[in-house]
């Protein structure tokens, strides 16, 4: 048998490994950099912009179809989940340039746009306003100010600039006013403070409809109509419109194809009526809603209007209805320059809508 031999310290070197304790690996903690600071900052400016939005009383909510505002940047959070920022400039400033305008509009931007036209006329003077309500889609307030800024940028520069066409953003306290105005025919200074007060007087007059078309608000009487398909306009709108005594609003409301939609258009019409569309640049798409509601103090004016309107329009390749059953709808939306919701799109053309926008 082998007999355990004593090892001498001095023969045999240690085993480092076994001497020696095994280090843990620690977890290294940062400390708050640059970059940290950088995103708390960021955390409470998306935070403080998020919370920037001032929410209306119910009463005002419903009344409106507005959840809330954001008064420094003029932005309305509508009850349709949508933000609504509101523009004013003169009709005449578009002249001939009204269907370079829209497509300029439509192939940049996919945001629903309407414009609004309030015009009146009494004693043969016809004074008129124009407006331009923009649309924004995103999931926070913070997302939707950035699409504002970049769209205001290209738009200024790009478009209103190259076409010089002057147009200049509405405050909450002017749109107020103006919203009032249309509904009322009277001109009264507003201010933001009455949306958010619980005992404060009604920004509308009570709307009574006769489910025939017809309807009085306040001491008007009025009548509403829904555009239908437009073929080819031979005279422009306005012209008819200022010969109207009294107080009228004609809307265009548009929207731009996007390439998907363009080609699912080509295919419905493929498949449902076997007509091929190929794509073509030169062929431009777009979504287009037109109404026109016309009030006047004499309701023997309303009912003229009611019966030449369609032989005129007939007459000039456009194609309307009454608005029956949605009277209220089409005149408030008219009114409050898109903030409640009304639409009835079609496909139509930039340069049909540039005939039909005043």
């Amino acid at each position: 048998m082998r007999t355990k031999e004593k090892v001498k310290s001095g023969n045999v070197k240690p085993n480092k490994a076994s001497t020696k304790p095994v280090k843990k690996n620690k977890i290294r903690e940062e400390k708050p950099g640059k970059k940290n600071i950088q995103n708390k900052s960021l955390k409470k400016q998306i935070k403080a912009i998020n919370s920037s939005l001032i929410y209306l009383t119910k009463d005002k909510q419903k009344e409106l179809g507005v959840l809330s505002v954001q008064k420094d940047d003029g932005v309305f959070f509508c009850n349709d989940g949508s933000y609504k920022k509101i523009y004013m400039f003169k009709p005449a400033t578009l002249g001939n340039k009204r269907a370079a305008f829209i497509k300029a509009l439509t192939d940049r931007y996919n945001n629903r746009i309407r414009f609004s036209l309030c015009a009146r006329n009494i004693n043969n003077t016809v004074s008129s306003y124009m407006f331009m309500t923009v649309s924004f889609q995103a999931d926070s307030y913070y997302d939707v100010r950035k699409k504002i800024v970049e769209f205001e940028s290209s738009f200024l520069k790009d478009i209103c600039a190259y076409l010089e066409i002057g147009i200049s953003p509405c405050s909450i306290d002017t749109s107020l006013s103006f919203i009032n105005m249309m509904i009322s025919g009277e001109m009264k200074v507003y201010s933001s403070d009455i949306l958010f007060q619980k005992k404060s007087p009604n920004l509308f007059l009570p709307l009574n409809d006769s489910k025939d078309g017809f309807f009085t608000v306040g001491k008007q009487q009025g009548v509403s109509f829904v555009g239908k398909n437009v073929l080819d306009p031979s005279e422009d709108v306005i012209r008819y419109i200022n010969l109207l005594e009294g107080t009228y609003y004609f809307v265009v409301e548009i929207q731009g194809f996007n390439e998907e939609e363009v080609h699912l258009y080509n295919f419905s019409l493929d498949s449902k009526y076997c007509k091929r569309q190929e794509d073509d640049d030169s062929i431009h798409h777009i979504n287009m809603s037109y109404y026109f509601t016309y009030l006047s103090h004499k309701s023997e004016n309303v009912k003229s209007v009611y019966d030449k309107s369609f032989k005129w329009f007939d007459s000039k390749g456009i194609q309307i209805m009454p608005g029956i059953g949605c009277e209220k709808e089409v005149f408030f939306s008219d009114c409050t320059f898109g903030l409640t919701d009304f639409h009835n799109f079609q496909v139509s053309s930039p340069e049909i809508a540039g005939k039909l926008l005043f």
